[in-house]
């Protein structure tokens, strides 16, 4: 994996907390992952001073938008003038992340984040370059455009990103 920037290396950070909370509170289910990850994803956005949307978090000043976790900037009137980050989060099969991943595909965001589960390093990197594909295809990708990668391997996080 090449270079994270800073606000990568943040969200990076915040990831790697959720499993030791999943292993000591005994999580079974995939929502708890879920809120887990946008809680993350929250806390980042709002430590570097944005407005948050996000279901299921206490803490977001606006629920669910669009996408699973967004963050957005807004003038002195309350105008929205930008959406640094979209996030997806998909814990089910190839299917429902590539659905959930062409979402981030027409953002027009900085940074995409795509955060989904594979049974194996080998599957989630398998995943990472069918999104890499995903990506060169698509027409509306500008050079400055940004996509963290996060799959959960079982026991841990594989990241990567793109470019």
């Amino acid at each position: 994996m090449g270079s994270m920037d800073s606000i990568e290396t943040e969200i990076y950070d915040a990831l790697q907390l959720i499993p030791a909370m999943a292993k000591a509170e005994g999580w079974l289910s995939d929502a708890k992952w879920t809120v887990a990850v946008k809680k993350a994803l929250v806390s980042v956005g709002r430590k570097l001073g944005h407005g948050t949307a996000a279901s299921g978090c206490e803490s977001d000043e606006g629920a669910e938008w669009l996408y699973d976790v967004v963050w957005w900037k807004s003038d002195g009137e309350g105008d929205m003038t930008d959406v640094p980050l979209v996030a997806e989060s998909e814990w089910g099969g190839e299917k429902a992340i590539q659905d959930d991943f062409q979402k981030l595909l027409v953002a027009r965001s900085k940074y995409r984040v795509m955060v989904f589960q594979g049974k194996s390093e080998i599957v989630v990197k398998d995943r990472f370059e069918k999104m890499r594909r995903w990506v060169d295809k698509f027409k509306g990708i500008l050079p400055t455009d940004r996509f963290l990668l996060v799959g959960w391997a079982q026991d841990h996080w594989v990241f990567d990103h793109i470019p």
